[in-house]
């Protein structure tokens, strides 16, 4: 993967800090980096409450948080993480995407292999 090293810390740093904030008490995230063809994709999951589909797309939007309830931590959000996460990516000709299944949550950083 090329691009700029700090947006690219930037962008797996607003994840990580979201799965830590989210995760259910004692829970394991889990990253995981798998590179095919012309793809590389680093993934990190963690068990926590589902997010309905819905509200899946809404979370990229800026100022969107999570209920209050969600989060283990004292410390909220403003609600520009992942929107920030998502401009970075775009700008890295990649994507930022959310799957949220049977209270497993993976958010992922798709890269074009160049």
């Amino acid at each position: 993967v090329s691009g700029d090293r700090l947006m690219i810390r930037r962008a797996i740093s607003n994840l990580l800090s979201n799965a830590v904030r989210h995760a259910h008490p004692q829970t394991t995230v889990s990253i995981t980096v798998e590179a095919s063809d012309g793809l590389v994709r680093l993934a990190l999951s963690n068990s926590g409450e589902e997010i309905a589909g819905a509200a899946q797309a809404a979370l990229f939007d800026r100022f969107v948080r999570m209920s209050p309830g969600r989060s283990r931590g004292e410390e909220e959000g403003v609600g520009l993480g992942l929107p920030i996460t998502k401009a970075i990516m775009r700008a890295h000709s990649g994507e930022v995407k959310v799957r949220s299944s049977a209270g497993v949550n993976t958010f992922s950083l798709e890269f074009s292999r160049r």
